[in-house]
């Protein structure tokens, strides 16, 4: 049955070789007897990379715990479409 749907699937789409998938979407695979291992050093790379966090230092929690915010008159806006950008790749990175 297997056989005949590879058959199937590299005549319909111009397919040469089904293997073992390795990498997909920035995600790296990898199969072993037991089952399969999910990687995903890359995609995280390339999320810090891309927002320019790739050379900050490691914390625990990176912030203050219990410390409030509150605006303050001239301060500098926070570009909303950049952050919404950042949230969902983490958001994204945590899901998969």
């Amino acid at each position: 049955m297997i056989g005949f749907l590879k058959n199937v699937l590299i005549h319909m789409f111009e397919m040469f070789k089904l293997n073992f998938i390795i990498t997909y979407i920035g995600l790296q695979f990898i199969h072993v007897a037991k089952g399969i291992f999910l990687f995903q050093h890359n995609y995280i790379v390339k999320i810090l990379e891309q927002f320019e966090m790739n050379n900050y230092d490691k914390f625990q929690t990176p912030m203050v715990e219990g410390i409030h915010f509150m605006f303050e008159v001239g301060t500098k806006e926070v570009n909303q479409i950049l952050y919404e950008q950042m949230v969902g790749s983490f958001i994204f990175l945590t899901h998969t």
